[in-house]
């Protein structure tokens, strides 16, 4: 480095000095090494070395701030190159946070006890992590403290085992809800007239049932009373049979109540009946029922009063397969849907069933037939 700036000077004042008083110079002064060539790796795991081995006590607040954070990087590298003592591994140990950064919840499984005994009750663990937010919240909990007696509060109401991991695995939430209050959401259910069996079925088949505060389940209880003109016991009837729809999106089902009545013409007895029948119905996109009563009321000349009777199968069965089943029979001459007419294909007969079954019972034609029917489509 020397020898350049010399080198420079020389060629500024237009003269060059000569070589062997450049080399004199520099074996007088001292040549400072370049920056990368300061230490090595091993020099600093060497270095490093020393300062393990001399440490006596190093938990002591005094000696772990006796290592910088360059020290603390090293560590992690040349843990296969050096023979660390215990005292080392312990200084280790509390140099490295709990849990380091992760892509997954995957990561946490080896290390932590609470998780582990969440995945054996059945916990999807890549479903709570899509939210980053119930993922943050389920590595903090504690199993005895916050999961156990959640568990235990679910179980002596009769949720069987195998409904714990996936209402876990949709309402991590719950987990942080008071047990009182959980108490109280239950004997709201008994004051209403609700038998043992049905708050069972409630709390199985609906994972968010008890986040909901007393006060909004009365009130969207009271919703569908006034928006069906129900009474007490068909509340209670169709909340047990489908109470997912009592904790759905309202919006939602006042859209397909008013698809219902003032698009496809509908009475609203006609739409009480179908809430009682099937209420999976009043969870449907609008344009997905739309589609579906398009096809059966103007292609298959379905009644309105044969949608009523049968609307599980003429709205929760798809499309295609009526479709395919439909066209099969009008290349045999069999599309009868008139209930008064002889040869009668009902709903049923048309959805339900596996294609050997309705091709021996409905059409009267081999599976072979179908099957190379479905291929001209």
């Amino acid at each position: 480095m020397l020898r350049q700036v010399l080198i420079r000077c020389s060629r500024s004042v237009g003269r060059s000095l000569p070589r062997s008083c450049a080399t004199s110079v520099e074996k007088e002064l001292p040549i400072e090494k370049p920056w990368w060539r300061l230490e090595d790796e091993s020099t600093i795991n060497a270095r490093l070395a020393e300062k393990l081995l001399a440490t006596e006590n190093p938990l002591s607040e005094k000696k772990k701030n006796m290592f910088d954070m360059k020290d603390v990087e090293v560590l992690g590298r040349v843990d296969d190159l050096l023979p660390m003592s215990e005292d080392a591994q312990s200084l280790r140990d509390v140099a490295k946070p709990a849990f380091g950064m992760a892509y997954n919840l995957a990561a946490y499984v080896d290390r932590s006890e609470h998780l582990q005994r969440l995945v054996d009750l059945g916990v999807d663990l890549s479903k709570i992590e899509e939210n980053p937010s119930d993922a943050d919240l389920i590595v903090k909990l504690n199993f005895e403290n916050d999961v156990l007696p959640r568990i235990k509060f679910l179980l002596d109401h009769g949720v069987p085992e195998t409904r714990l991991g996936p209402i876990i695995t949709k309402n991590p939430s719950l987990l942080t809800e008071n047990p009182e209050d959980l108490q109280v959401r239950v004997d709201y259910l008994r004051m209403k007239n609700f038998t043992e069996d049905s708050i069972t079925r409630i709390l199985s088949q609906d994972p968010f049932w008890l986040s909901f505060s007393t006060l909004r389940i009365d009130r969207r209880l009271g919703f569908f009373q006034r928006l069906f003109h129900l009474k007490g016991h068909e509340v209670r009837e169709f909340t047990a049979g489908y109470p997912r729809l009592v904790t759905c999106n309202l919006w939602r089902v006042k859209e397909i109540v008013f698809s219902l009545s003032k698009e496809m013409g509908f009475s609203d007895d006609e739409i009480r009946s179908m809430l009682l029948v099937v209420p999976r119905l009043f969870r449907m996109k609008v344009g997905l029922l739309r589609t579906r009563f398009d096809f059966v009321h103007n292609e298959l000349q379905w009644s309105h009063g044969l949608l009523v009777k049968f609307p599980r199968h003429a709205f929760l069965t798809r499309t295609c397969r009526l479709k395919e089943r439909h066209r099969f029979l009008l290349s045999l001459s069999r599309a009868q849907y008139d209930p008064t007419s002889p040869n009668y294909v009902s709903p049923v007969m048309l959805s339900e069933g596996t294609d050997a079954e309705f091709c021996h019972k409905v059409a009267r034609a081999p599976v072979k037939v179908f099957n190379d029917f479905l291929k001209t489509l």
